[in-house]
């Protein structure tokens, strides 16, 4: 009897240092190797001037790089609540939540409880009499959490609500910077169309003018043909341009949630540009970008995924507890020794289905390193927009100093060539070309106005400032 002891005992210290030995190489593939001290490692590779910057706070009314209106304001508040998209995401983020609701349910025992009763009558020889009988059935199964894989597919089910918490962020924010593009190409082709309109009115007197000089015989019939052509031109042009804004303007309907309604007012005076942006620490532009950490937070789900599946092959311990019983008094029925008797518990380790959790770990473990190839690709394209974004805010710049000069110059020459035409000194071809240099340069300096300011709607879009709720926030733990 003693020998059968001992040998029992070291049977399960066997068992025991098996299964240590076989969860100890278990390593930790909830973050990729390369992100686990990436905030010291980076601070170390960053310049001295970077280190220790804080994000100085921006008035919301110049997030976006220059004022907003209110009216503006209001429309951007709008598409925040209105706007189907955005719904659509909001519905997806709540969809993460209950997913993960239900992954922390599965930490919960398994109980199925059943009561009933009945009476009937039964003959003896001392006559008939009543009698009760009572039943009670209880099944309850709990899995214990014994190398904390259920931890991690909470985890990793926390992970990916947060990446649609960060997913609806960044796409709010790409909704609000397309509102504010349209809402600035509309005020383009506003001023596109007073232009033209001006233009049209110059042409008509310019028009009014040849004709007097051919019938005083100081001009010739292809001056009026020519300045015709020209007037023929500019009223083509206007049809263009109001083409494209009453397409802008169903862009913006759409947006608001409000088309087709007919009625859409907005401002059309262009906002005040503001002084260029503080540039971030690259640890800022991480931080701060809601893509950035959609693919962070999916990666460290699949990390949590991989890890949960290599689990899945070790040995899993759960309890069960089953117990039926009648009686035809209710309190025998609740008899403490019948249900410990109940109590059973199993230890069941994988042998013959161990290939198929390998093979499940294996494509856990490629879904993870495809998150972490898909995080770099965001990373690069996170600087790529940021520097590109920053190149052409100065180009833009510089181009309209050049353009703003060349209009000064082309009004002049135009002012000049059209006294010397009254004089007969020159020619209705001179005078149209003249006329059309300036056209083109006051056209093109309204485009690329607008243009610096789509530019700046960008640049602070790459650098992750348009919104309060990206200001190095993270979402509170679940």
């Amino acid at each position: 009897m003693l020998f059968k002891r001992q040998f029992l005992l070291l049977l399960s210290a066997l068992i025991v240092s098996l299964l240590i030995t076989a969860c100890s190489s278990f390593g930790d593939h909830s973050l990729h190797p390369q992100l686990m001290g990436q905030n010291e490692a980076a601070n170390k590779q960053l310049p001295a001037q970077w280190q220790g910057q804080k994000n100085n706070s921006i008035p919301s009314t110049y997030r976006w790089g220059f004022a907003i209106p209110s009216d503006v304001q209001h429309m951007l508040d709008k598409l925040s609540n209105d706007n189907i998209s955005l719904q659509v995401a909001t519905i997806k983020r709540q969809q993460a939540g209950l997913d993960l609701e239900l992954t922390s349910g599965e930490q919960l025992p398994d109980v199925k409880l059943s009561i009933s009763s009945r009476r009937f009558e039964t003959t003896s020889s001392q006559g008939k009499s009543w009698q009760g009988q009572y039943s009670i059935g209880a099944n309850a199964s709990w899995e214990v959490d014994l190398w904390q894989r259920l931890a991690d597919d909470i985890k990793q089910k926390g992970a990916l609500y947060q990446a649609q918490h960060y997913e609806l962020e960044a796409l709010t924010q790409s909704l609000q910077a397309q509102l504010l593009i349209n809402w600035l190409n509309l005020i383009e082709q506003r001023k596109l169309l007073e232009l033209n309109r001006k233009n049209v009115i110059n042409q008509k007197r310019r028009l009014h003018m040849s004709e007097v000089r051919l019938d005083r015989g100081l001009g010739a019939s292809i001056d009026v043909r020519n300045t015709k052509t020209r007037l023929l031109r500019l009223q083509e042009q206007q049809q263009q341009i109001i083409y494209k804004r009453d397409v802008t303007t169903r862009q913006l309907k759409r947006l608001l949630g409000e088309y087709p309604s007919t009625i859409f007012k907005a401002s059309t005076t262009l906002p005040e540009f503001s002084a260029g942006p503080d540039w971030l620490t690259p640890h800022d532009i991480l931080l701060n970008r809601p893509d950035v950490l959609t693919a962070e937070q999916k990666l460290i789900g699949a990390g949590y995924a991989w890890q949960a599946s290599e689990k899945k092959r070790l040995p899993k311990l759960a309890f069960n507890f089953g117990f039926n019983s009648r009686q035809t008094h209710l309190a025998d029925i609740f008899d403490l020794d019948t249900w410990l008797a109940s109590v059973t518990s199993s230890l069941v380790q994988p042998i013959f289905y161990r290939g198929v959790l390998k093979t499940q770990a294996q494509k856990a473990q490629l879904q993870q390193q495809s998150a972490w190839l898909s995080y770099q690709n965001i990373l690069m394209k996170a600087w790529q927009e940021v520097e590109s974004a920053i190149q052409h805010e100065q180009l833009l710049s510089k181009r309209l100093a050049y353009l703003t000069h060349a209009y000064q110059q082309a009004h002049g020459v135009e002012q000049q060539v059209e006294i010397q035409y009254r004089s007969g000194l020159a020619t209705s071809f001179e005078l149209l070309s003249a006329q059309r240099t300036r056209t083109d340069i006051a056209s093109d300096v309204i485009k690329l106005t607008v243009s610096r300011l789509k530019n700046r709607v960008q640049l602070q879009l790459a650098l992750g400032l348009p919104t309060p709720a990206s200001s190095n926030k993270r979402i509170a733990k679940l």
